[in-house]
């Protein structure tokens, strides 16, 4: 065809788009146009995650209001996050069912999930780091699940390579889902408090969430989204 960059080009073939109840139709009305698209997801992510911080909403905190720029950007990352993550975690041998409620959802294997878990993360290092006194001690970290995310984190770079070989995204978004399970689980544990540890053990929980966060933002970032440090 004469196109001289032909040749640093690969063909990288995937399913179809489709909805729960099968393929898009413009005959039986069920194509999703951009601007349903992008009304249904802007108005899903405002009430979900961004109203807590408009000024404009009287249950809203005053020292947690966000400007309207702040919110217009917020909307859009996580609107960007919602449809970026939904199409790359599906392998390309499979179709992609396209379902609005289940990719925005705080809770899952969704774009959203995945920025809350890594804004989570910052808001503790946030609000500790800056008066914590003690020194960071790796053995400290003595529990299993510890030691299981450890040894996740330390997979990372092989699996972004592993990912790019294969051009297969979803292996890092499988890999990123993971990894904030392993937060979650090791979060949802009362032992494991940040706020009433002792100094070196509350510097080493620090330091081990803050690289969390650090593999969170970086993998998502090779996806193409954007983190943001409060949701």
């Amino acid at each position: 065809m004469g196109y001289e960059k032909a040749k640093k080009c690969f063909h990288l073939p995937y399913g179809m788009v489709v909805l729960p109840d099968g393929k898009m139709s413009s005959r039986k009305g069920t194509v999703k146009l951009f601007s349903e698209l992008k009304n249904g997801l802007y108005e899903s992510i405002y009430k979900d995650y961004l109203s807590k911080y408009d000024p404009s909403n009287p249950e809203a905190k005053a020292e947690d209001h966000w400007t309207t720029e702040q919110l217009e950007d917020a909307k859009r990352k996580i609107a960007l996050a919602t449809i970026k993550y939904g199409m790359l975690k599906v392998g390309t041998d499979m179709d992609i069912v396209f379902d609005q409620d289940q990719w925005v959802a705080k809770k899952g294997d969704t774009g959203p999930y995945l920025m809350y878990a890594y804004a989570r993360i910052r808001k503790m290092v946030n609000e500790f780091q800056p008066t914590c006194t003690g020194t960071v001690k790796p053995e400290l970290l003595t529990q299993d699940s510890e030691r299981r995310t450890l040894a996740h984190l330390n997979g990372m770079w092989n699996t972004i390579a592993d990912a790019a070989y294969k051009y297969d995204p979803s292996l890092v978004c499988r890999y990123l889902f993971e990894l904030a399970q392993l937060f979650s689980a090791w979060y949802q544990n009362k032992a494991n408090s940040v706020k009433d540890a002792e100094p070196d053990l509350q510097a080493t929980r620090l330091a081990f969430i803050g690289a969390i966060a650090s593999a969170l933002k970086l993998g998502l970032g090779f996806l193409g989204i954007e983190t943001l440090e409060r949701m």
